[in-house]
């Protein structure tokens, strides 16, 4: 009877338990919810991706040690900067 309820309490757990899913934190200048650089990086968590439109935004960005950023394009060809 222990193991039948261990069973049925691990299924309820598996069941009802929200799935993890990322999120897109997108930046831009005009109409995102994330203005600047910074804001989206203090609200992402593990799995998130941060989308930042081009245009120039100046700032200094603090990053957490498990975060990193990459560009899907060199960010001063996307700025018109050499």
């Amino acid at each position: 009877m222990d193991r039948l309820l261990h069973i049925l309490i691990l299924i309820a757990c598996l069941v009802f338990v929200p799935g993890v899913s990322a999120d897109t934190l997108r930046v831009c200048q005009n109409g995102c919810v994330y203005s600047t650089v910074q804001t989206a990086v203090d609200a992402a968590v593990d799995g998130d991706v941060i989308s930042i439109a081009p245009g120039l935004y100046v700032e200094s960005v603090q990053l957490p040690d498990n975060l990193s950023l990459t560009f899907a394009v060199n960010p001063c060809q996307a700025t018109g900067l050499p």
